[in-house]
Formats: structure tokens, sequence, C-alpha cells
């Protein structure tokens, strides 16, 4: 959650610089409100135990020392679009407690740099993937009327190739958030589902003419076979790609 957050804020340097030198204060402004929202909703809320029910020193000050680069970041991204808010922000943070800090935020250099190395896209991409897995759960789980408090006994997650950046971390994350006793990557969903098949007569009745009838049954046993490339070939009536 650490690394996540913190390679978060150094694709907001970037992204909201890079918006601020289009002169696009809105999108930089966008992307700035993601972030928190990030920060917040997100971060915050998984680590809130490390932050006041922590037996172990050094994760209570990791958590506290990555909470504070967040928000001292965020302050000097917000500099040339809320100035006062970011320095009162910037007084709190920092001016207060390192007498060799700049006296003010707008005395700072942009953070995109400063935060680079901390970038980590792949962790990134792998815990949008977690997030939506949650979402995803417990948009299903309200559908079918079963609470979040509820355990379930197993979640099945498909992904092109079943794997996962920092597999184990997620998926004990994801774990936790839906309340499941078990978590599952797999590659392929087509186990998961029932496929069958549907005659559209009005497309098939002049090709197959007499055969109609035994087409009919076959989609009907589901005596045929699904292509790759998503066709059906009824292999008891006619040949493959017919």
């Amino acid at each position: 959650m650490d690394r996540w957050i913190l390679s978060r804020a150094a694709g907001l340097a970037a992204e909201a610089g890079a918006r601020l030198a289009d002169y696009d204060a809105l999108g930089a402004s966008r992307r700035i409100s993601t972030f928190i929202d990030d920060l917040s909703t997100w971060y915050l809320r998984l680590s809130r135990k490390r932050f006041s029910r922590n037996d172990d020193a050094a994760d209570r000050a990791a958590a506290f020392a990555t909470f504070h680069t967040a928000l001292v970041s965020v302050a000097r991204i917000l500099a040339p679009l809320l100035p006062f808010l970011s320095e009162s922000m910037y007084e709190n943070l920092v001016t207060t407690v390192d007498d060799a800090a700049a006296d003010s935020v707008h005395l700072t250099r942009w953070p995109a740099e400063e935060l680079a190395p901390l970038r980590d896209q792949a962790l990134e991409d792998a815990m949008a993937t977690a997030r939506k897995a949650v979402e995803l759960t417990r948009t299903l789980r309200g559908s079918a009327g079963i609470r979040v408090r509820q355990p379930l006994a197993r979640l099945w997650i498909a992904l092109p190739g079943g794997d996962l950046r920092e597999r184990d971390a997620l998926l004990s994350l994801v774990r936790d958030e839906v309340n499941v006793r078990d978590v599952e990557l797999i590659g392929d969903e087509s186990d998961l589902v029932d496929r069958r098949v549907k005659v559209l007569l009005p497309k098939i009745g002049k090709r197959l003419g007499a055969q109609i009838p035994a087409v009919m049954a076959a989609a009907r046993e589901g005596a045929v076979e699904f292509n790759p490339d998503g066709s059906v070939s009824g292999w008891a009536i006619y040949p493959a790609g017919s």
C-alpha cells in the first residue's frame, strides 16, 4: 500500500504537471481529485489499523511517513491552483517541523523529478485490477442480496494469463475487502459458465433447409463445438466451418 500510494503521487506530479504546462487547469484538478480520493477512501481506509492499533513501531512509522509524503506532495502540486490552501498545508506539514525547509510552498520545486523513482506502473495496474474486483464483487453481492458481512467460500477472478503483480498481497486485500475465505485467479472463465447456442431461424433457414430440425436438436442438446474465434461448429450435422 505504501509503494502504491507513493507511485500514485509520482504519477500525479507528472500528469498534473503536463496538464498545467498545457494550460489545462481543469485536467490537472481532476487528476488531483482522483488522487485525493485514492488516498482517503483506499489507502487510509485499508491502512487505518497501522496508524492506531499497530504493535510494530517500524510499520507504524512507515505508514505515517508515507502519509506525510503524500500530503506534502499534494500541497506542492496544489500550489498553482489553490495558493492559500496549499500554503497552509505546507506550513502545518513542513515548516513547523523542519527549520531547513523552504519557507513557503511556492519556493519549492515541482515534485515530479523528486518522486519519479517511486513510480511503479505495474503495481498501479495490479492495484486497479484488485479494486475493480472488489467493486464488481460488491455489486454481485448486492444483486444477490448477500451482505458483505456474510462470509463466502470462494471468489474466482478471471484474468488473461491468470496472474497478477504482487499476487499474494493483493489477493489477501481483496479477500478481506469482500469477506471471502479464498480467492483464486483463473485465466479462462469458460469453465465457470454454461454456454448454449440459440438458433436464429431467419439467418439459417434458406441456407440449411432440411437440416434445420437436426440443427435445432443439436442446439438443444449442446451437441456443438465452440471454436477459439467464437464461432460454433455443429459436428454432428455438418463439417466444421460450413
